[in-house]
């Protein structure tokens, strides 16, 4: 999505491409972050291969990102650079229990 983000930029085509390209591109978004979990699901014996709610996390993970990007593009400022930190900070500290901590377990 992005390089052909890039291509339509870069050759100055029609900008009616960038939305359909965005239509294509929120779903995908959507099923990479399931696609994570469930790769994520596979590894037996960390502790969120137990998580029955991995998959929903994820997507609230995900969709939280996805609305923090709006709101700066939508109305650039000092407020909406606060609250897009503040929205990244808390996706960083839940992934950080979610994923990262989950690997630094050992294993039995």
């Amino acid at each position: 999505m992005l390089a052909c983000s890039g291509t339509v930029l870069l050759f100055g085509l029609d900008r009616i491409y960038l939305e359909y390209l965005a239509y294509a591109g929120v779903p995908l978004a959507l099923l990479t972050g399931v696609y994570t979990a469930w790769l994520l699901k596979q590894a037996r014996g960390r502790s969120w291969s137990e998580d029955g709610l991995l998959e929903a996390k994820m997507i609230f993970e995900m969709v939280v990102v996805g609305a923090g990007g709006v709101l700066l593009m939508a109305s650039p400022g000092i407020l909406s650079m606060l609250i897009f930190a503040i929205l990244m900070a808390v996706v960083a500290s839940h992934a950080h229990g979610t994923v990262i901590k989950p690997q630094l377990e050992t294993l039995h």
